[in-house]
């Protein structure tokens, strides 16, 4: 279940991509640009997790979460809407849009010990601290199951 701190740190990274696509009414490259921007932070992103932690559901939602943001792009910056992605291809909606909530879901399941220490680490983190991946814990210095992967 998600801690309060878990909602606000994804909810807050998620209005600042929703106020980033406010430039998107300046036409395609702009919103092409917020979705590469979007792509390379999780890109960054899911080599820092899997450096850190070794957890590879988590590793993997991320790495999906940044083929999302980069399929969004060129989605709808070939003129295609939301509502097309989701009654055209609904299977590549649902994987896109459930996928990686899934893994991370999965990741509690799998792997409990060392998420427990991911989420030890939790606290209400700034976007700033969001955006530099500081609120991934770096557990190699810790004694970790997964240390040999």
């Amino acid at each position: 279940m998600a801690t309060r701190n878990e909602v606000s740190n994804g909810a807050r990274y998620g209005l600042f991509v929703g106020c980033l696509l406010t430039v998107a009414r300046f036409g395609p490259a702009a919103w092409l640009g917020v979705w590469v921007f979007v792509f390379c932070q999780f890109c960054l992103g899911t080599s820092i997790a899997w450096t850190r932690t070794r957890l590879p559901f988590m590793t993997v939602a991320m790495l999906l979460a940044a083929i999302d943001a980069l399929l969004m792009g060129i989605w709808i910056g070939n003129n295609d809407s939301l509502t097309t992605l989701a009654f055209g291809h609904p299977l590549l909606a649902a994987l896109l849009a459930l996928g990686p909530a899934l893994l991370m879901f999965s990741e509690a399941r799998f792997h409990p010990d060392t998420w427990r220490r991911v989420r030890q680490h939790d606290r209400r983190w700034t976007l700033r601290d969001m955006l530099f991946f500081r609120h991934i814990p770096d557990l190699r210095c810790e004694s970790s199951p997964h240390a040999s992967d």
